[in-house]
């Protein structure tokens, strides 16, 4: 019965990297996170100029989040999150009644201390959008965004930008050990004009 290896830590693949000296190469073999990981810090490392330095704490949230990207992650806790604030739900101003209805749409999500902002748009050929996570009014680097069939990770200063040809039905937010959910999005604009 093979013996579980350990996971090498930050430092130790910053040293590995710095010296080239990798005494872990089984492991990084045998684990697809680790070897993600230890290529990342590799592909970002300065030449010539400085020693090695640990990553920013963006870089690290987003490399963390890979295997939250497989399908196959299975979280231990399923929270149920709900709209707590919706353009379309809302009057406009009367100068903005006369703008085509459906076009733009904001909507705020809730579960918990996390929130989930969304800002959605019609062009021609299809729908974009952008969204954020919060954790208590902190922007939070460490979910994952899943729409559809499709899972984002955050970009630079937590954003979250995609296209798709029709609006989502519901979205997720991914973390290690839970998954917030929210579903039945309806897209129809119910304003009263």
């Amino acid at each position: 019965m093979n013996k579980p290896s350990r996971h090498p830590s930050r430092s130790q693949m910053l040293k590995a990297i710095e010296t080239g000296h990798v005494t872990f190469l089984s492991h990084l073999k045998e684990c697809k996170e680790c070897r993600e990981l230890f290529r990342i810090l590799s592909e970002y490392q300065p030449q010539h100029t400085q020693p090695l330095t640990g990553s920013s704490e963006s870089t690290i949230a987003r490399v963390a989040a890979i295997p939250l990207l497989q399908s196959s992650h299975r979280p231990e806790q399923v929270i149920q999150g709900q709209a707590t604030a919706d353009s379309w739900a809302q009057l406009p101003a009367m100068q903005l009644r006369e703008a085509p209805v459906g076009l733009e749409r904001r909507i705020c999500f809730k579960a918990g201390d996390i929130m989930l902002e969304l800002s959605a748009e019609r062009r021609s050929q299809g729908w974009e959008f952008v969204a954020r996570v919060y954790d208590k009014d902190h922007i939070s680097l460490s979910w994952v965004l899943k729409s559809g069939r499709q899972r984002f990770t955050p970009e630079k200063e937590g954003f979250f930008f995609w296209k798709a040809k029709n609006p989502p039905k519901s979205l997720s937010l991914i973390s290690g050990k839970s998954q917030i959910e929210f579903d039945n999005l309806s897209w129809k604009a119910s304003l009263v004009r």
